[in-house]
C-alpha cells in the first residue's frame, strides 16, 4: 500500500513538473534588419517609371541598421572571434560586450505588423501615380546565424491608368472674364496624360490661384455638412475608372466665394532714426490700388518691389476686411540703418582672364543719399591677383620673388545707383548706375599701368534679382610708366629668346606707351549690352539649378582700342545620390579691329590654365600652339601678359561631402562633416594669341576641333567655409596638346603630367 502511494506521489509530481514546464512562457527572438530592399517590376509596355526604388525607401518605416564606422569594427572582431574556434574566448567577449553596449540604442527589428502597414503605405503612394492595379508583398530573409537579415519589399506595379477627363463644378456663375482666365488654367493640361494625383493638384491650385488673384481671396474646395459630426467636411474630389480601358476620370467641386475689392492703402515708417524714402518713389512700388480686385500675387510682388529698394529691413503686411466686400491693406516698413562702413578679406573670380584673386576691402555704403533710394559705395581694394600662380610661385622663388613677380593692382572707386529710374510696363522697371574707379596696376617689372575708368548704365530687372539685362557706356583712360625700362629688364632676363619674339609679345603695350606719351589719355570707349540669369538654389554650395552669363561689346570711338567681344558662360548643378552633379560651357571670340593700330584692352583678353579653368596646367600656361605664336614653355612668364581671342572651356564635377559622424564626438565630426572630395573631367583650349602674328589664323573648326584641346581628368579636396570650400585640386593632363610628341599619357610619365591648384570656392 505504502509503495502504491509512493508510485501516485511520484506521478503526481511528475506531471506537475511536465505541466509547470509546458507552461513556462517562450520568448519570441527579436531578429536585426541589416540591409532593406525595394524591387520594383513594372508593366512589360512600361518604360518610365515616375519613381526610383530609393524613393520609395523613404516611405517605409522600416529601415534597416546603420552602424557607425568604430561599431562596425567591433561587430567584424566579435563575429570573426566567434567564427575562429582558437580566438581567445575572454577577448571575444570583451569586443562583443563593447559592441552591444555601443548599438543597442541603434539596432532596428523587423516588425511584422509594421511590415503590413508599409505595404498599405507602398500601394497608397503607387496608387497616386495611376497604378490602381498594384499588388505589394514583402518578404523577411534571416541570413546564417542571423548576421545579415534583408527586408524584401517587391512592387507589381501593373498597368499604368491614363486621365483623360477633368471635370471642374462650381465655377459657372462666374464673370466671363474670370471663366475665361480659369478655362486658360485647364487648356493647360492635356488628355489623354498618365494619372499623377501631384499634377492634378498642381492644376487644381494653379486654378484657385487664379481666382484668389481676382478677389475671390476664399476660394477653395466646396464643402458640405457631415450628416454624423454635424460639422463642415471639404468635398474630395472623386476619381472614376474604367477597369477596362485603364481610364480615369476626375471630377472636382470648387466653391469661389465672395469677391473682394482692395479698399484703403496704408503705409506706415518705422525710420529707426533714419532718413525717410519719398512718398512718391514708395507708390510706384505698389501694383495695387484701391477699388482694383484684390490680389494676393500683386501685394506679394509690392512687397519685393519696395525691399528691392535695399533701404528696408523687413515689410510686415497686414490685410482686413472691412463689409462684405473690402479688403485694407496696411504696410508697415523697417529701415535699415543707412550707412555701413566695413573692412574685410575677399577672394573671388574673374573671367575672362581665368583668374583667382584675393585681397582687402574697405567699403562705406549709404543706402538713401537723397531720400529716394539712391545707394553710394566708395570703396578702396587692394588686390593680389591670379593666387593660384602665386602659390605655384612660392616654393621656388620665395616670398619676396613670388610677390614681385605676380599681378597686383590698387583700385578705389565710387559707385552710384538709382533704383527704379523709371518704368517700361508697370512691371518693368529700369534702374540707373555710374561708376567711377582709378586702378594703378603692376604688369611685369617694373611697367605700371594706370588706370581711369567712368561708367554709366541702366538695368532692367526681368526677374527680380536673379534675372537681368545691363545696358553699359564706358570710358577708360591709362598712363603707363617705365614700358621701355620693362622691356629692356625682359630681353636682358631672357637672353635665350630672340628679342624680336619678346617685342612681338609685348608689342601691345608699346602700342599703349607710344599713343598716350607717357600721359593719362581716353584710350577705349565700349558700349556692352549684358544678360545675367542666376537660378541656383545656393549662392555658394548649390545642388539644384543653373547660371547664364551672356553678353556682347565693342568699340564706339576712334581711340586706341579697336575690337568686338562675344562670350557666354552657362553652369547647371544636379543631384547625383548623395553628391552633386556639375557642369559648366563657357566660350568667347574677340574681333580685333586693326592688329596694326589698336589694342584689345588687357582684361578683356583670354587665358586658359589654373584653378578656375583647365586644372591641368598653370594659369595662364595653355595655349593653342598651332594660332598661339610660341610655345609657352619657350616664352616662359612673358605669355602671362598677351591672352588670346578665343576660348573655350568644359568641365564637369561629381562634388560629394562627408556625413557627420556622431560618435567621433562634437568637435571632430563637426570637422569631418566639413570636408569633401571631388572627381573633375576638364577640357579646353585658348585660340588665336592676341599678336599680330598669331591672331587670326584658328578658324571656327580649329575651336572646335578635340584634337586642339587639352583633356584633364582629377581629383580634389575640399574644406567647407562661409563663402565657399577651400580646394586642393589634382589634374592630370590625359591629353596634352602642347606636346605634340607625347599627346597622351601613355607616352609621358603620370608624375610629371599633374598639376595641383587652390583656390576658395567652387570652380564653377
Amino acid at each position: 500500500m505504502l509503495f502504491r502511494l509512493c508510485v501516485v506521489l511520484l506521478a503526481v509530481a511528475a506531471g506537475l513538473h511536465a505541466q509547470t514546464a509546458g507552461e513556462r512562457p517562450r520568448v519570441a527572438q527579436r531578429y536585426v534588419i541589416h540591409k532593406l530592399e525595394i524591387r520594383i517590376i513594372p508593366d512589360s509596355a512600361e518604360n518610365d517609371v515616375p519613381f526610383t526604388a530609393s524613393q520609395l525607401r523613404g516611405i517605409v518605416s522600416l529601415q534597416p541598421t546603420e552602424l557607425t564606422v568604430p561599431s562596425r569594427i567591433l561587430r567584424e572582431v566579435a563575429y570573426n572571434g566567434l567564427d575562429v574556434p582558437d580566438f581567445p574566448r575572454p577577448i571575444t567577449m570583451i569586443f562583443a560586450r563593447a559592441y552591444a553596449e555601443a548599438v543597442q540604442h541603434d539596432l532596428r527589428y523587423f516588425d511584422r505588423s509594421a511590415a503590413d502597414y508599409d505595404v498599405l503605405r507602398l500601394t497608397d503612394y503607387v496608387n497616386q501615380f495611376g497604378y490602381h492595379d498594384a499588388h505589394v508583398r514583402y518578404r523577411f530573409h534571416v541570413g546564417q546565424r542571423a548576421r545579415n537579415n534583408t527586408l524584401e519589399y517587391t512592387v507589381r506595379l501593373g498597368r499604368r491608368y491614363q486621365l483623360d477627363t477633368i471635370v471642374i463644378l462650381g465655377l459657372d456663375e462666374l464673370p466671363d472674364a474670370v471663366q475665361q482666365s480659369a478655362a486658360a488654367v485647364a487648356r493647360t493640361v492635356k488628355f489623354p496624360q498618365p494619372y499623377s494625383e501631384l499634377a492634378i493638384r498642381t492644376v487644381l491650385e494653379t486654378l484657385l490661384d487664379t481666382l484668389r488673384n481676382r478677389g475671390y481671396i476664399r476660394a477653395g474646395y466646396a464643402q458640405q455638412r457631415d450628416s454624423i459630426a454635424g460639422e463642415r467636411v471639404r468635398l474630395t474630389p472623386v476619381v472614376t475608372s474604367d477597369t477596362v480601358a485603364k481610364r480615369d476620370s476626375v471630377t472636382v467641386f470648387l466653391e469661389p466665394g465672395k469677391r473682394y475689392k482692395v479698399g484703403s492703402i496704408s503705409v506706415f515708417d518705422s525710420t529707426r532714426g533714419n532718413p525717410i524714402v519719398g512718398t512718391e518713389l514708395k507708390a510706384r512700388q505698389l501694383v495695387l490700388a484701391s477699388g482694383q480686385w484684390y490680389s494676393p500675387q500683386r501685394l506679394e510682388r509690392s512687397i519685393a518691389n519696395l525691399m528691392a529698394l535695399g533701404t528696408f529691413d523687413r515689410i510686415w503686411a497686414d490685410t482686413t476686411t472691412s463689409g462684405d466686400s473690402l479688403v485694407n491693406v496696411r504696410l508697415f516698413l523697417y529701415y535699415r540703418r543707412v550707412w555701413e562702413a566695413s573692412i574685410g578679406w575677399f577672394f573671388n573670380s574673374t573671367f575672362p582672364d581665368n583668374f583667382n584673386n584675393t585681397g582687402i576691402d574697405l567699403t562705406y555704403l549709404h543706402r538713401n543719399l537723397f531720400n529716394a533710394a539712391q545707394a553710394v559705395t566708395v570703396y578702396i581694394r587692394p588686390t593680389l591677383r591670379n593666387t593660384s600662380y602665386f602659390a605655384q610661385l612660392l616654393p621656388d622663388s620665395g616670398l619676396g620673388r613670388s610677390f614681385a613677380i605676380i599681378d597686383k593692382d590698387l583700385e578705389s572707386g565710387l559707385l552710384f545707383t538709382q533704383p527704379d529710374w523709371f518704368r517700361i510696363t508697370d512691371q518693368l522697371r529700369v534702374d540707373a548706375n555710374a561708376q567711377a574707379t582709378a586702378s594703378y596696376r603692376f604688369v611685369v617689372d617694373p611697367f605700371k599701368l594706370l588706370t581711369l575708368s567712368l561708367r554709366a548704365g541702366v538695368t532692367v530687372p526681368l526677374n527680380g534679382f536673379e534675372e537681368r539685362v545691363q545696358v553699359d557706356l564706358q570710358l577708360e583712360a591709362n598712363r603707363p610708366e617705365r614700358f621701355n625700362e620693362a622691356l629692356q629688364r625682359a630681353v636682358e632676363r631672357n637672353p635665350m629668346i630672340d628679342s624680336l619674339l619678346i617685342r612681338e609679345t609685348l608689342e601691345q603695350y608699346r602700342l599703349l606707351n607710344a599713343y598716350t606719351g607717357g600721359q593719362l589719355r581716353w584710350t577705349s570707349a565700349i558700349v556692352a549690352l549684358r544678360y545675367f540669369r542666376d537660378f541656383r538654389n545656393d549662392l555658394f554650395y548649390p545642388s539644384r539649378g543653373n547660371t547664364l552669363t551672356m553678353f556682347f561689346e565693342t568699340t564706339v570711338a576712334r581711340l586706341l582700342s579697336g575690337y568686338s567681344q562675344v562670350q557666354m558662360t552657362y553652369t547647371t548643378y544636379h543631384p547625383a545620390g548623395s553628391g552633386v552633379a556639375a557642369f559648366k560651357f563657357r566660350g568667347g571670340w574677340i574681333w580685333w579691329h586693326d592688329p596694326a593700330t589698336t589694342i584689345v584692352p588687357f582684361d578683356r583678353h583670354y587665358f586658359a590654365g589654373g584653378a578656375i579653368s583647365i586644372r591641368g596646367y598653370p594659369s595662364r600656361q595653355l595655349v593653342d600652339l598651332r594660332s598661339g605664336g610660341a610655345n609657352p614653355a619657350e616664352l616662359g612668364t612673358l605669355t602671362s601678359y598677351i591672352g588670346s581671342g578665343t576660348i573655350i572651356e568644359l568641365s564637369a564635377e561629381l562634388r560629394y561631402s562627408l556625413s557627420y559622424y556622431e560618435s567621433l564626438g562634437d568637435f571632430l565630426a563637426s570637422q569631418v562633416s566639413r570636408l569633401g572630395f571631388v572627381f573633375f573631367a576638364d577640357a579646353g583650349n585658348a585660340f588665336n594669341r592676341l599678336t599680330r602674328d598669331a591672331y587670326g589664323t584658328a578658324t571656327i573648326g580649329d575651336v572646335l576641333n578635340p584634337s586642339r584641346w587639352a583633356w584633364v581628368v582629377g581629383t580634389g579636396i575640399r574644406y567647407a567655409l562661409p563663402a565657399g570650400p577651400a580646394r586642393l585640386d589634382f589634374g592630370l593632363r590625359v591629353y596634352d596638346p602642347m606636346q605634340p610628341d607625347r599627346r597622351w599619357i601613355t607616352q609621358r610619365r603620370v608624375l610629371g603630367s599633374i598639376e595641383w591648384q587652390i583656390g576658395i570656392g567652387h570652380a564653377f
